[in-house]
């Protein structure tokens, strides 16, 4: 498949793009996700049975969502563990509680914590460098832990956003060729104390998002390599998440800078990347809006956040959002062999 990618399609975008032709020529994983039925409605009947989106998601301070008549993408935190989530019938009202060492890892129990030591020390050790890093070229000691909430915070906004600025209906697949990137600068240590304090949301300016091909993303991003060879991994993940609703993964790559200039020296600016799997309905769906990244904007302009009711719906109260893989062992087993 061929299809053409136009200058302009993102003006938030620092350079012009050419017209150039585009192959198409993904390999398709040969996983073949297993059927799962439990005595319950499921969640695919949940998102149906709601003609109105809004009495499930909704955006604070009166924004608009980024796709139109379908319920928007969203993720609720999860054991890093057993996968079990916050949210629906599998977390029986668990507490997710984080690690201690890095604030970045979830884990339901203190036995998956220890369990999962063996993987997580590598991740944990790493982000603690990396915190320190940070506040030592910046300064700004809540640095580092500000850029992970800020991602948390705003990362169900830019998963739509991304599926939306794809333009999906006209150009099927550009998820497997484009990844949509972040820039952001840390307003300094005046908003992180004092009377000039400022929440996370807003700690941030965003220089820039837009679309780009991986090769795009520059060498100052350390795990861009890993981003890429990690993507068959993670489109499995995403069929074993949502089986026949499947449609693809989307990629999203931050970067943030603590000190101003164009220093690139340790500490400077921290990167991370993140992927997600989204359905053919939401593949489908229209963007609200053609200036998506400027709606964006709008969203950190005044630290808006998508928020989600699951689990809370009359009637629905025991229906999962993990769609039911985290419950059957074989595909939560086969999840785990493709973790990226």
């Amino acid at each position: 498949m061929v299809f053409f990618l136009y200058s302009g399609i993102c003006p938030d975008s620092p350079r012009s793009w050419p017209v150039v032709p585009l192959v198409l020529n993904y390999p398709v994983s040969t996983y073949n996700p297993v059927t799962w039925t439990q005595d319950r409605p499921s969640f695919c009947l949940l998102r149906q049975s709601l003609s109105l989106m809004a009495a499930i998601a909704h955006v604070t301070h009166n924004l608009p969502l980024f796709l139109e008549g379908v319920m928007p993408v969203h993720t609720h935190s999860s054991c890093d563990k057993c996968y079990v989530f916050q949210r629906g019938s599998c977390a029986s009202g668990a507490k997710l509680l984080r690690c201690g060492g890095c604030s970045i890892a979830f884990y339901c129990s203190k036995e998956c914590q220890t369990a999962d030591w063996g993987r997580h020390k590598v991740e944990c050790k790493a982000t603690k460098y990396r915190i320190a890093e940070v506040k030592t070229a910046s300064g700004i000691e809540s640095g580092y832990a500000d850029f992970m909430e800020w991602i948390r915070f705003y990362s169900d906004s830019l998963k739509n956003a991304f599926v939306g600025a794809l333009g999906l209906q006209t150009a099927p697949h550009r998820e497997r060729e484009y990844v949509l990137d972040v820039w952001l600068c840390h307003k300094g240590v005046a908003v992180t104390q004092g009377p000039g304090r400022l929440p996370v949301s807003k700690r941030f300016d965003v220089l820039g998002v837009s679309l780009k091909e991986p090769r795009e993303l520059t060498i100052l991003r350390e795990d861009s390599n890993d981003f890429t060879e990690s993507y068959p991994d993670a489109c499995v993940q995403g069929r074993i998440e949502l089986g026949d609703e499947y449609y693809g993964t989307g990629r999203i790559s931050y970067m943030a800078r603590f000190v101003p200039g164009l220093s690139f020296s340790a500490g400077h600016v921290a990167t991370k990347q993140k992927v997600f799997a989204f359905s053919k309905e939401v593949a489908g769906a229209a963007r609200t809006r053609d200036d998506w990244w400027i709606l964006f904007r709008e969203y950190v302009a005044v630290g808006a956040k998508m928020k989600f009711c699951c689990g809370r719906i009359p009637g629905f109260e025991d229906v999962c959002c993990c769609g039911g893989w985290v419950h059957d062992e074989e595909k939560k087993n086969a999840f785990i062999s493709h973790r990226v």
